[in-house]
């Protein structure tokens, strides 16, 4: 895993961990041992899921990605599905929103350069729900590190209407 320190905007800023990614047809053991990393997941704010949109089997891959979360018990952590790769396929970037008004979906191209803000958009919109949340309830904020998804009432879209 990896960290490092991203500014967002007004002074806020986050730590961003770089954990492995899922990788099919690996043997059995080697998953396992991915899982045991994969299992800070639970511990995050905001889980990032990159998708190859550019990959006829992204489908495929985003439910191995699911599987994996909830065998970890990391399927309630609140995450943004990046599409990576549109300029490939010649679709232009945007977003899609769940009904609490986070962005829970970016089409972009990273190679590009293209719709990378409303990444970093998304991000923030998450923080920002989150801050709100902290201070709804009347808890003190001394990170953006605290795992609040049992807080949430909101209940995003199932994936299948996303897609």
């Amino acid at each position: 895993t990896t960290s490092r320190k991203v500014f967002l905007c007004e002074g806020r800023e986050m730590i961003l961990s770089d954990t492995v990614g899922f990788i099919n047809k690996l043997p059995h053991g080697l998953i396992e041992a991915f899982k045991a990393t994969l299992q800070e997941a639970v511990l995050a704010d905001i889980l990032l899921i990159v998708i190859d949109y550019s990959d006829n089997d992204w489908r495929r891959h985003m439910n191995d990605v699911e599987v994996v979360l909830r065998e970890v018990k990391a399927d309630k952590v609140a995450r943004i599905n990046f599409f990576n790769k549109i300029d490939s396929l010649g679709i232009e970037p945007r977003v899609e929103h769940d009904q609490c008004g986070r962005i829970t979906n970016v089409w972009a191209s990273a190679k590009k350069s293209e719709g990378l803000g409303f990444l970093k958009q998304a991000v923030l919109s998450h923080v920002l729900y989150n801050e709100r949340i902290h201070k709804e309830h009347g808890l003190d904020i001394y990170s953006n590190t605290a795992n609040i998804s049992d807080l949430v009432a909101c209940k995003a879209p199932s994936t299948e209407s996303l897609l």
